[in-house]
């Protein structure tokens, strides 16, 4: 439990923020502690999305040996943008991969540079590339 403690003060680092609510906590930790699958329906603004933000860096709190990467499908192209302009700003790594994708960006996501992959279902289902 010690090292899932460190794990949310580097989020807080990371993230610049304060601390993590209880909500993102309990989810974090029924993720990481119980392997459980977690739904969470919390309000507009109220930090969902930080809770999977968070889990690579948590992760690699707890198994420092190995990269952890976070892949999120949404349809909503906005909010992609959003959230990979904002992970940016902070000095991580995501991408969105989409057919506008470059063969750069694809290589550096075969090769593990990013922590955080956007997609839209759309893009995976059409994309030879990345399915299997």
């Amino acid at each position: 439990m010690a090292e899932l403690e460190r794990g949310f003060d580097k989020v807080c680092e990371v993230f610049r923020i304060h601390s993590l609510n209880e909500q993102q906590k309990a989810a974090i930790i029924n993720l990481v502690t119980k392997k459980k699958d977690v739904f969470v329906n919390l309000p507009t603004g109220f930090g969902k999305s930080l809770i999977y933000q968070a889990l690579p860096v948590v992760f690699d709190e707890i198994v420092p040996e190995k990269k952890h990467v976070v892949v999120v499908i949404s349809p909503l192209l906005t909010l992609i943008r959003n959230q990979i302009e904002s992970l940016t700003a902070l000095g991580l790594r995501a991408v969105s991969l989409s057919h506008l994708s470059t063969e750069e960006e694809c290589r550096k996501v075969e090769d593990g540079y990013y922590t955080y992959l956007y997609a839209t279902p759309e893009s995976l289902m059409k994309n030879e590339r990345w399915r299997c």
